[in-house]
């Protein structure tokens, strides 16, 4: 993108603005996070979302948590190491403003492989030292001693390993609850079990007659205004918005906003031709009898896992990325694959308890990368794949400048897209 593109883009948005009235539709991870941040900031936020406040049939509730930028650099682009490389520290301040605890772990991602694999070590390295943009090292290895200082249980079924120090995880279901908390407390006003079946564009025409109409719709509800036939925006409450707002359709209720903020995920597929949901599964195991104290990641030719501690003597172990739509339960393959790997790993998980098995479905682009498509009134945010929790602390503070008309980070310039006309979403 040029610089002309980049000004041009930072001018062309036509809905930032101070204290408006912004909706979100989708209430996962990247919606919760970025209501919040536009409330701390003044913006009045209507969340509106088809699930429960408990969030169950997110993404987010389905995954790991983890902050590995480097290790998943093997198999994504160096975007997606830039945006997450903060992630640590941004969820540490996003978190210092929920109230509550939120495991938060930055010990750092142990990545290993049987003696016979070894090959797959020096691979693993090799890959990710390619596309690092900072070529100091962030891969390190470890001999047999310093592993053993790390995490004693591994030895001595591995000799070395890979060591990404910057990396961490955070518990994905304590900071939906404490995201939820939060955005309570601050006056979001949530529309849980919503289902949204149209965001449509309108105009103060269409305001007008809906005002002179005998039978308004039931719900609709637009502020007063005073126009400038002359201006692209109108006066309301001493703020400028544009003429041109979104309606969003819930049942026979309509509500209409200065600024629709579209992060369905796949719910949103109908309108987003290239978005594709990608299959992934999961178990979480209680095993006394193992001690890990931070994730590790197993390479191996056909059946690689991480393993992620969590307080208690709780470990959730996955990997599992299988190209489908497919939201049926775990299947028994994965199961045994995942748990004869975790075995591998540590002997002790032969005696551990299931817990609870989790599929879902991410949604990603044919890039693999996030997009936020912006038009007058609209902005759509989605692809974020299996990288949720990595890339969302950074997403939402780039999608804030955007809003405030503030200088974009020319890194991520490339992960807006402006589109002319959108005049419905279902």
């Amino acid at each position: 993108m040029t610089d002309n593109q980049v000004q041009e883009m930072e001018r062309g948005f036509s809905t930032r603005l101070e204290h408006c009235e912004i909706a979100i539709v989708g209430a996962g991870l990247f919606g919760r996070t970025l209501a919040l941040a536009l409330l701390l900031k003044g913006f009045s936020v209507t969340l509106f979302d088809k699930d429960s406040v408990a969030g169950t049939e997110s993404c987010a509730f389905t995954g790991a948590g983890m902050l590995a930028p480097y290790c998943e650099l093997e198999t994504s682009d160096p975007i997606i190491c830039a945006l997450g490389e903060d992630a640590i520290r941004l969820w540490s301040d996003i978190i210092s403003n929920l109230g509550t605890d939120v495991f938060l772990q930055n010990s750092g991602t142990i990545v290993v492989s049987h003696p016979t694999d070894h090959f797959l070590l020096n691979q693993f390295q090799a890959r990710v030292d390619k596309k690092l943009v900072d070529q100091s090292a962030k891969l390190v290895w470890l001999d047999t001693a310093q592993l053993a200082d790390l995490e004693p249980s591994l030895m001595p079924r591995f000799s070395k390993a890979l060591y990404a120090a910057d990396e961490g995880q955070v518990d994905n279901r304590q900071l939906l609850s404490a995201l939820a908390g939060a955005l309570v407390e601050h006056g979001c006003e949530w529309k849980a079990d919503s289902h949204v079946h149209h965001i449509r564009k309108v105009t103060i025409t269409e305001i007008d007659e809906s005002r002179a109409s005998d039978t308004p719709a039931l719900g609709l509800q637009y502020p007063d205004y005073d126009e400038d036939q002359q201006a692209d925006r109108v006066e309301y409450q001493h703020h400028a918005i544009p003429k041109c707002r979104y309606e969003i359709s819930v049942g026979a209720a309509r509500y209409a906003f200065n600024l629709v903020i579209d992060c369905r995920g796949m719910g949103a597929k109908n309108q987003l031709e290239e978005l594709r949901g990608v299959r992934g599964e999961m178990l979480e195991v209680h095993a006394p009898d193992v001690v890990l104290t931070r994730p590790v990641r197993l390479l191996h030719p056909r059946y690689p896992i991480y393993i992620v501690p969590r307080p208690g003597h709780r470990f959730l172990i996955g990997a599992t990325t299988i190209e489908c739509e497919d939201y049926r339960p775990i299947t028994v393959i994965s199961t045994l694959e995942l748990l004869s790997a975790a075995y591998s790993v540590d002997p002790s998980f032969a005696q551990a308890s299931i817990i609870e098995t989790r599929v879902n479905c991410r949604p990603a682009f044919n890039n693999n990368q996030p997009l936020i498509q912006h038009s007058k009134g609209l902005i759509q945010v989605n692809g974020l794949y299996r990288h949720g929790f990595l890339v969302t602390p950074k997403l939402v503070s780039l999608l804030l400048d955007f809003i405030e008309s503030k200088p974009i980070d020319t890194r991520f310039t490339g992960l807006f897209k402006e589109e002319k006309q959108v005049a419905t979403v279902c």
